[in-house]
């Protein structure tokens, strides 16, 4: 039977995910490859949600400065 401790705090939490993905990664390499493709989907994933996000944000802030319009022509 596995034990498992509940910890408090950000840190203690980070370091003990890190410690149980290593642990299951090093029992069997399939494991291992399959952490590895999990991450880099979850990292492409996030990276292009978030160049989305800015996308937006630098869109929205462009569209509340003023902007010149189009030069008037004269008749």
């Amino acid at each position: 039977m596995v034990e498992v401790e509940i910890q408090d705090g950000l840190r203690e939490n980070t370091i003990g995910i890190i410690e149980q993905f290593i642990e299951i990664a090093s029992a069997d390499p399939l494991s291992a490859i399959l952490i590895a493709i999990g991450g880099l989907l979850v990292a492409v994933s996030a990276g292009g949600f978030g160049v989305l996000t800015i996308g937006a944000v630098l869109s929205s802030i462009g569209r509340l400065l003023p902007s010149q319009g189009p030069p008037q022509q004269t008749r």
